[in-house]
C-alpha cells in the first residue's frame, strides 16, 4: 500500500479476466495470478450485468489477498468512446462489449 493511498491495492500491473473463459476458469486464473505476484484481477463481464458480482465474491473467497476489480467496459465504437467521454451524461453511452 502506498502512504499517500493507504487503501489503494491495486499494484502497478494487473491481470484482465475475459469472460469467455467462464467463471470457474476465472477464479482458476485468479488464484494464479496472485501466485505470480499480480495484486488485482480485472473481471470482464461481456454481457452480464456489473451488478453481478458473485464471481468477484467468489474470487475473494478463493484468494487470500488479491484485490478484484469490477465495471470495466469497452466502447463499441469511435462514436460510443466519444459520447461517453464528453456527452451530458458521462458513461451513459452504449459501452457494451
Amino acid at each position: 500500500m502506498s502512504p499517500a493511498h493507504p487503501g489503494l491495492r491495486l499494484g502497478r500491473i494487473g491481470a484482465w479476466l475475459n469472460p469467455g473463459y467462464g467463471d470457474d476458469a476465472r477464479t482458476g486464473l485468479a488464484i494464479q495470478a496472485e501466485s505470480l505476484g499480480f495484486a488485482t484481477v480485472w473481471l470482464g463481464f461481456g454481457r452480464a450485468p456489473v451488478s453481478d458480482l458473485a464471481l468477484a465474491e467468489r474470487i475473494l473467497d478463493a484468494t487470500p489477498m488479491i484485490a478484484v476489480a469490477t465495471a470495466t467496459a469497452a466502447p463499441t465504437s469511435p462514436s460510443d468512446l466519444h459520447a461517453a467521454l464528453t456527452g451530458p451524461a458521462h458513461g451513459s453511452a452504449n459501452l457494451s462489449p
